[in-house]
C-alpha cells in the first residue's frame, strides 16, 4: 500500500480526481445509456431486418464495439475538460505530466468501464424495451456492488479480522467476490503490472462473461 501512495503522490491531483470521479460514475453512467443498445432495437422491431443481414452475435459485438468506442472517446474528453479546469485554476498546472498521467490511467479505467459494458450487455440483450434494460442493468449493477460489499465483510471475519487464506470460508468468498468488477476496482491505484496488469484482464475476462452468459439466451429468443 505504501508503493501505491507514493505513486499517486507522485501524480498531479487533477489526475486523481479524474480516476477517482470516473471510477465511480462511469458505471453508472453506462448502465443508464449503453443498456439500452440492443433493447430499443428489439422495441423499435428494426431487429427483425438486421437479423436478414447477419447473425445474432454479430449484432450483438457491433452494438458493444460501438459502444466501447463511445466510452473510450467519452473518457478521453473527460480527462480533456479536467486539464481545460487546471490549466484554468491551477496556478502550478503543468501540462506534460498531467497529460501523461491521464493517458496513464486511461486504459486501466477503460478496462473498468468495460466490465460494466459487458454486464449493460446481457441486461439489453435480455429486455425488450429500452425502460426494462435500465430497470435491469442498475438492479445488476447494484446487485454486484452488494455481492462485493458481503464477500468484503464475511472475509474480514466478524470482528473485523481477516479469515487466513486457507480458511475454506474465505476461498468460497473470495470466489464469489471475483465476479464483480468492484473487487478489482482498487487495483486500479497501484504501480505495478502485476496489479493493475491482472485486474485489467480480470475485467476484460468478467465482460466477455456476461457477453458470453447473455448470448446463451439470446441465441434462443424470438426475434
Amino acid at each position: 500500500e505504501g508503493a501505491a501512495v507514493d505513486f499517486m503522490a507522485s501524480k498531479p491531483p487533477i489526475t486523481l480526481f479524474h480516476l477517482f470521479i470516473s471510477l465511480m460514475v462511469m458505471p453508472i453512467i453506462i448502465m443508464i445509456t449503453s443498456s439500452e443498445s440492443i433493447a430499443q432495437e428489439h422495441q423499435s422491431r428494426g431487429v427483425r431486418f438486421i437479423g436478414l443481414r447477419t447473425g445474432r452475435a454479430e449484432f450483438v459485438l457491433g452494438k458493444l464495439l460501438g459502444q466501447s468506442a463511445t466510452i473510450a472517446v467519452m473518457t478521453l474528453l473527460a480527462g480533456g475538460v479536467c486539464m481545460f479546469i487546471a490549466w484554468w485554476k491551477l496556478g502550478d498546472f503543468e501540462f506534460w505530466p498531467t497529460l501523461s498521467a491521464i493517458l496513464l490511467f486511461w486504459p486501466r479505467l477503460l478496462a473498468y468501464c468495460i466490465a460494466f459494458l459487458g454486464l449493460a450487455g446481457l441486461c439489453s440483450m435480455n429486455s425488450s424495451s429500452s425502460v426494462g434494460s435500465r430497470t435491469f442493468s442498475i438492479i445488476g449493477l447494484v446487485s454486484l456492488w452488494v455481492m462485493y460489499h458481503l464477500a468484503e465483510f464475511y472475509q474480514t471475519g466478524l470482528f473485523g479480522e481477516p479469515l487466513p487464506a486457507s480458511d475454506p470460508h474465505a476461498r468460497v468468498w473470495h470466489f464469489i467476490q471475483f465476479f464483480s468488477p468492484f473487487a478489482h476496482e482498487n487495483e486500479m491505484w497501484y504501480p505495478e503490472f502485476s496489479h493493475y496488469g491482472y485486474a485489467m484482464i480480470e475485467l476484460v475476462f468478467l465482460a466477455a462473461l456476461y457477453v458470453g452468459i447473455g448470448l446463451l439466451f439470446y441465441r434462443k429468443r424470438d426475434l
